[in-house]
């Protein structure tokens, strides 16, 4: 075996995202509704350990959830 394979990760896929001033997320109570950015056809990012790495879309079918990279992020 590769030792590779013992190598951990985090791994995220961040669907959307939100700025809120430290007084509304105080006033934040069960049942709010925070608005998010993008809508149903924006990228989701994947990030590797705090770096985004990739632009894709989330696909669900039947009661399998997958990731479908389609741009790979480079440095600089």
């Amino acid at each position: 075996m590769s030792s590779l394979e013992f190598i951990t990760v985090d791994a995220r896929i961040v669907l959307a995202s939100n700025r809120l001033r430290l007084r509304d997320l105080l006033r934040l109570e069960r049942g709010s509704v925070v608005p998010l950015s993008g809508d149903a056809d924006t990228l989701s990012a994947l990030h590797v350990n705090g770096v985004a790495v990739a632009l894709g879309q989330i696909i669900i079918a039947d009661e399998r959830t997958s990731f479908a990279v389609s741009n790979l992020l480079g440095e600089g």
